[in-house]
């Protein structure tokens, strides 16, 4: 009944329904519920990809953050419409006023193999969400040094893992 009405909230394109409705369902889908807890992460991303379009931006922020609650079974892969979140965050990051409490929600340890694979010089989905993230933390650098460390130290990790992660390495150095 809850997916339901939230597929009636997106209809009727009503974001605030949407995000009311939608953190009650996740207090409710149990994780074993897998294709569930799929059809609900779809309709999260059809919502906030409709309030994109329509330059909504920080509502489209605040039902991202909804994926926080939200429980996965612990044995089978996120559903797509998990990593479409992130290439949407990462796509829209200028406007939303809270990409990097997204990130932060979103967890770049849950990056796939496939998402760190290159293809030419164009950045893998991996190193752009690294690198986009450190862009976020340049620009506030001075007021939040000890998490521009930490994240630092992590990106040393990284590049010990994937050198070829050229963007990534010259952020790092504009970062220490």
């Amino acid at each position: 009944v809850l997916y339901d009405m939230l597929k009636v909230a997106l209809e009727e394109n009503n974001a605030d329904s949407f995000e009311e409705l939608f953190s009650v369902f996740v207090d409710y889908v149990p994780s074993e519920a897998d294709k569930l807890q799929v059809s609900g992460s779809r309709l999260l991303y059809q919502m906030v990809m409709k309030l994109l379009e329509e330059q909504k931006f920080a509502k489209a922020n605040d039902l991202m953050m909804l994926i926080k609650d939200l429980k996965f079974h612990p044995d089978l892969e996120k559903p797509k419409s998990y990593y479409s979140l992130l290439e949407a965050a990462m796509a829209f990051n200028q406007q939303l006023p809270n990409f990097l409490g997204f990130m932060r929600i979103w967890r770049l340890s849950n990056l796939l193999p496939k998402h760190y694979q290159q293809y030419g010089e164009n950045m893998s989905i991996a190193e752009r969400a690294y690198w986009l993230v450190g862009q976020h933390l340049l620009m506030q650098k001075s007021q939040v040094p000890e998490l521009v460390a930490a994240y630092v130290k992590q990106l040393d990790e990284l590049l010990e893992r994937a050198p070829r992660f050229h963007h990534v390495r010259k952020l790092v150095e504009k970062l220490r």
